[in-house]
């Protein structure tokens, strides 16, 4: 078996968890807002455009509050956003360990704001050797060309990866390219993925 030297994690839905899921709401400088509504920008165009590289942040917020009819500033929207981002439970432990034997590296799709708030909260940037998110190459996943340029920024052969995400059709994806990859459903199952596919973990 040809040894593994990178390990591709995603961040949203593996190194934190989705945002704007509390039924409650939020609450930010005396105005509510319902999570679900503030939710739907991720599937709004102007998000793709953002995280694709195409627009700005502020454009990008902006449009959407106003097709939404949100009372919101970009300054609230990014204060909710990051106050509610949550780590993933022991994936910091778990990179941390694995850092020890493989350069670990990121691949995101996400525009640049929103990708550098989301790595500062999930705490692991110190063990991360590099970052490849959507913004930068204007690329996303699941498309061919996402993989096939985190090769190229990787340096790296499909058989010397292995990618870890919480889309089945990401990991698809990757596999077809010739990258080993696992679906992520929690930190525990992930382990013993990696453990059944003798990964050393440092204890």
């Amino acid at each position: 078996m040809k040894p593994t030297k990178w390990i591709i994690f995603d961040v949203s839905g593996v190194l934190t968890h989705w945002t704007f899921r509390n039924p409650k709401g939020y609450e930010i400088n005396g105005k509510h807002f319902d999570g679900k509504k503030i939710e739907l920008l991720y599937e709004s165009l102007e998000y793709k455009e953002y995280m694709t590289g195409r627009i700005s942040y502020r454009k990008f917020l902006e449009a959407f509050f106003g097709n939404q009819n949100l009372d919101m500033t970009v300054g609230e929207f990014s204060a909710i956003f990051e106050n509610d981002l949550r780590p993933i439970k022991g994936i910091h432990e778990l990179i941390k360990k694995l850092s020890s034997n493989y350069k670990i590296a990121l691949a995101s799709n996400e525009g640049k704001e929103l990708a550098e708030i989301r790595i500062k909260k999930s705490g692991v940037e110190r063990y991360v050797s590099k970052k490849i998110i959507s913004y930068q190459i204007g690329k996303l996943k699941p498309e061919k060309d996402f993989f096939i340029k985190t090769l190229e920024i990787l340096g790296a052969k499909p058989y010397e990866c292995l990618f870890i995400d919480d889309s089945p059709l990401n990991v698809e994806a990757a596999i077809a390219v010739g990258i080993k990859s696992l679906v992520f459903t929690d930190t525990s199952k992930l382990k013993q993925d990696l453990e059944k596919i003798d990964f050393q973990i440092m204890i």
